[in-house]
């Protein structure tokens, strides 16, 4: 998925079942294509784990008494893409362990590697650039300014890889979180590492692990992450957790490489 679909579905998290239905219904009013086998079911693989997440969270945010609470139903924003992107990673695998096409493997994988570096080091560059543009702004800073910051932090991002234009300066202008939302980047770069080191526990405990996600995702946004995630024995202030989803990285792009040299 596309650094403009990530942004694009940044409130997604939050979608109701009924506008979720009438989506779903929508786009999958006609055959998949199967000359793209991968963006046929794109949508289905994202938009799918969100609505059983939906289910699955309200009923368990309520009040001694029994009542729902409306404000605690759905996950904040850290959790709140857990159960579509560990769809999609569980369903990337199942299409990989049943797939004999290189091309098709060799695209499978290259989304993955994509999406990661889009959600991760691409949100995490935007939140710099917030952090920057703040105090550019209590400074009495121009656009042009502004502009120029973010130019730099592209090139600081991209390096001696990517030969940013000029025009990309204006860039962040056309990213509504980056003014409507400020911060709200963050939440993606966590929320990815989050669920791929959760993944990789997940390959390592197989059931066991189940009981702990189950509940994770009941909480909905009940209970603070550090603490939801404390109850469930997954302690993020250990630097061996986050390596896990690191790990799941390595892996995918040691098989896309293994592609590349067949």
């Amino acid at each position: 998925m596309s650094q403009h679909d990530r942004t694009r579905r940044g409130t997604r998290g939050a979608t109701a079942d009924d506008d979720f239905d009438a989506r779903l219904n929508g786009r999958l009013d006609g055959p998949l294509d199967e000359n793209e086998p991968f963006d046929g079911g794109d949508d289905l693989r994202y938009e799918g784990p969100i609505s059983f997440d939906d289910v699955d969270d309200e009923p368990r945010a309520a009040d001694p008494g029994g009542s729902r609470v409306v404000f605690t139903a759905h996950a904040c924003l850290p959790l709140a893409e857990t159960a579509s992107t560990f769809g999609e990673m569980m369903l990337v695998d199942r299409l990989l362990s049943s797939e004999d096409n290189q091309n098709v493997r060799r695209d499978l994988l290259f989304r993955q590697m994509d999406d990661a570096y889009a959600t991760i080091q691409r949100q995490a560059f935007f939140a710099l650039f917030e952090r920057q543009a703040h105090s550019l702004i209590q400074e009495g800073a121009s656009v042009d300014a502004l502009a120029e910051a973010y130019l730099q932090n592209l090139r600081e991002q991209f390096g001696e890889a990517v030969e940013v234009a000029d025009e990309f300066r204006w860039e962040w202008v056309s990213i509504p979180h980056i003014y409507n939302v400020p911060f709200y980047v963050y939440a993606y770069s966590f929320g990815q590492l989050l669920v791929l080191s959760l993944y990789q526990q997940f390959q390592q405990e197989g059931q066991a692990f189940k009981p702990r996600y189950r509940r994770i995702l009941e909480a909905g946004g009940s209970v603070a992450p550090v603490k939801l995630l404390a109850e469930a024995g997954i302690d993020i202030y250990a630097e061996s957790f986050w390596q896990g989803g690191y790990a799941v990285l390595s892996r995918t792009l040691d098989q896309l490489e293994a592609l590349g040299a067949a």
